[in-house]
């Protein structure tokens, strides 16, 4: 009778969303957007010149124990992966698993030590062999070695903890390169991945896709929380109206501030904002000239228009406070 453990799946589903946010961290520069089952692979990645990587994803439960599947499951991988190469769009074939030893043989096993990247022309001969033996036993199908990459994520147990050490520490080496002043936040922001590239996963249209811009604005939501303290660019609005809009109307503060589009509009028209002095002065001016101009953002809203002043002028200096933040994060990420 087969087993109706679903264990197994959970933890390979769990791996491709965690491998899919690691290969999208090391390609941030080149990607436009990504695709968690794809249309025919388990994670595609599709780059800002129209070329795709596309990876299949393989785990093992026990994958510091258990090495009997894994050259059958790099089979697998690479007979998948020829479908996507015949699409002529590739610019590299990526299998990705949490096995140390992929090739189930000890003379090889330490090059895949921890998290580690190799390209064909990097493994050893016997390796070499190994796949090209995979590719000369498809059927009417190959790929081109040269973009095929093994790449090897630590992955395993069933303590959490343990098993997103690695996928947490590239999450906050990234953080800590776009955003170095954000301290802490890593954690929060992995979950906002994970949960976004699952619910993705789980889309039956394969055109959806997470932009680029979608998923580091997740970055931006958490950097843009709102503070207790208006006062540093607002000095028009009492400290106790200020908290009791906050506490009101603070969905629309966080949906204002977390959107792209409006955020981009605002710091736009900050950036093009004349003004002699410095920048503190320049924001409360710029918040105190400029902020009838974004009223139709609210329209059909039927708030208290001296209300709807001060609400759009918290807003306005919520993302204002993050301006450096966000331009920083633009730039690393090439957005």
């Amino acid at each position: 009778m087969a087993s109706r453990n679903a264990s197994a799946s959970a933890f390979g589903w769990d791996f491709q969303v965690n491998a899919a946010i690691v290969l999208m961290l090391e390609n941030i520069t080149e990607v436009d957007s990504i695709r968690v089952e794809g249309e025919s692979e388990d994670i595609e990645l599709i780059l800002q010149d129209g070329m795709k990587i596309y990876s299949q994803a393989k785990s093992v439960q026990n994958a510091s124990i258990d090495f009997h599947n894994v050259k059958a499951k790099m089979n697998a991988a690479i007979n998948s992966l020829a479908d996507a190469y015949e699409k002529g769009d590739s610019k590299k074939l990526i299998y990705v698993t949490n096995s140390p030893n992929p090739f189930n043989d000890e003379n090889t096993r330490n090059i895949f030590y921890g998290s580690s990247t190799r390209d064909y022309n990097t493994l050893p001969e016997s390796c070499q062999h190994v796949i090209q033996g995979m590719i000369d036993k498809l059927t009417d199908k190959t790929i081109d070695v040269e973009q095929f990459v093994i790449r090897v994520i630590p992955f395993e147990t069933a303590d959490m903890n343990e098993r997103y050490k690695v996928i947490k520490r590239f999450v906050d080496d990234f953080m800590y390169e776009v955003a170095p002043n954000i301290l802490g936040v890593g954690n929060t922001v992995l979950r906002i991945w994970q949960n976004d590239l699952f619910h993705n996963a789980t889309m039956p249209d394969t055109d959806i896709c997470i932009s680029k811009k979608e998923f580091v604005w997740s970055i931006i939501v958490v950097a843009t929380e709102i503070e207790k303290n208006g006062g540093e660019y607002l000095d028009d609005i009492d400290v106790g109206d200020y908290d009791e809009i906050v506490y009101t109307y603070k969905n629309i503060i966080n949906s204002c501030t977390e959107r792209f589009e409006f955020a981009t509009r605002v710091i736009t028209d900050y950036n093009e904002f004349y003004f002699v002095g410095n920048q503190r002065q320049k924001a409360q001016a710029f918040i105190e000239e400029r902020w009838m101009t974004f009223v139709d953002e609210f329209a059909g809203n039927s708030i208290d228009s001296e209300i709807k002043e001060q609400l759009i002028k918290i807003i306005l200096f919520n993302i204002l406070k993050q301006k450096r933040v966000i331009s920083e994060i633009k730039k690393r990420v090439n957005l």
